[in-house]
């Protein structure tokens, strides 16, 4: 059963090296936390990436038709309309959902301002500073974050806080290590 084996797996994350704490901590929780501005947007991204893969799906069904039109002129003509309606459709789709996201993310911005300077202070020093102030919610991952270099304990607090709110796996293992 995947799902035991799943619960059996674990990664060792040491969140000493800033780019770790990047893809293990940071961008998980910041997508959550902008989840909490509109619980659409995680739904959004993922019809995204399908309308993304329906579109190369349909670029490639174009170029097949138009390379067999010499074969079945008529037939490759009423595929090749066919396509471009579908293809029309998802370009609009993909639009609307660009345009929400984007809104979404300027919502996100304006609520944490200091997100991308953050970012760029932690991979110039290792350090959270240039986050803050953060987001209120964030204040229970925030100090265990902020204490990790000198209590061992943090990493475990940070651990169950993302295991809590499905951001990692039950065994994986953060710990701190410079």
């Amino acid at each position: 059963d995947d799902d035991g084996w799943c619960a059996e797996l674990g990664d060792r994350v040491n969140l000493a090296v800033p780019q770790s704490m990047i893809d293990w901590v940071l961008l998980p929780v910041y997508g959550w936390w902008e989840s909490l501005l509109d619980q659409a947007i995680p739904g959004w991204r993922l019809s995204l990436v399908e309308l993304e893969t329906q579109s190369r799906q349909l670029r490639i069904k174009s170029e097949f038709w138009s390379r067999v039109a010499e074969l079945e002129p008529e037939q490759a003509r009423e595929e090749l309309a066919r396509v471009a309606k579908c293809q029309a459709r998802t370009q609009e789709q993909v639009a609307e959902l660009a345009g929400k996201l984007e809104t979404a993310s300027a919502l996100a911005k304006s609520a944490w301002p200091n997100w991308q300077r953050g970012m760029a202070t932690l991979l110039a020093s290792g350090g959270l500073a240039g986050f803050e102030p953060i987001p209120e919610v964030l204040e229970c991952l925030w100090q265990p974050l902020c204490r990790l270099d000198d209590d061992v304990g943090a990493a475990d607090a940070v651990q169950a806080w993302l295991h809590e709110r499905n951001l990692c796996q039950a065994q994986d293992h953060f710990y701190w290590q410079s």
